[in-house]
């Protein structure tokens, strides 16, 4: 809040500290440096400290764009995409966050009831490639769905970008300011 306050923007805090924290603490726990007890008490405080910006991202003017936003199957880890979903909500969009581990029939029927322009994807773990390939392959053969924009991210394309076009996604995005310039630029 001090940062806020002394003129930081949402944005750069959620970039620079909140996903460059979990990006380190995430490297810690996998190096085997830190425990998962430690990692996952790092992301309860980062949740915290996200939700005490939410009177300001949840009070934007809407631009008339829906987003849909998940971690697909077993995939636990959705601190990304939530922060891609904020970002959305504070640029105007009207966004609906599903969190993760859900089934591919659940993002589907969700998508068809609130109809969103864009649906943003993550995973976090490799052997979630297959899974995250099959949802969007449900996604785009969905008659309801034509024409929606979907976008993934996560920590297996940070070293092959080009990984979204295996999965049959529109595009990938780094960080959800790339996320929504990459949105607002599908759909131009």
């Amino acid at each position: 809040m001090e940062l806020k306050a002394n003129g930081m923007s949402i944005k750069d805090i959620y970039i620079h500290i909140f996903q460059s924290t979990m990006e380190q603490v995430g490297e810690l726990w996998h190096d085997g440096i830190i425990p998962v007890g430690k990692e996952h008490y790092c992301t309860a405080v980062t949740q915290y400290n996200m939700g005490l910006l939410y009177g300001d991202i949840f009070t934007r003017k809407s631009n008339n764009r829906k987003l849909l936003a998940c971690a697909v199957g077993s995939e636990l880890h959705e601190m990304g995409i939530r922060m891609v979903a904020d970002l959305f909500e504070f640029e105007g969009w009207d966004t609906n966050y599903l969190g993760s581990n859900l089934p591919i029939e659940e993002i589907v029927n969700t998508a068809r009831e609130f109809k969103p322009n864009v649906i943003a994807l993550s995973i976090t773990m490799p052997y979630h490639i297959s899974l995250l390939k099959e949802t969007i392959e449900k996604i785009k053969n969905t008659s309801s769905l034509q024409g929606v924009k979907v976008i993934v991210g996560g920590r297996p394309f940070y070293d092959n970008e080009a990984l979204y076009a295996v999965v049959n996604a529109d595009g990938y995005a780094r960080n959800a300011i790339e996320g929504i310039q990459l949105a607002n630029e599908l759909l131009q």
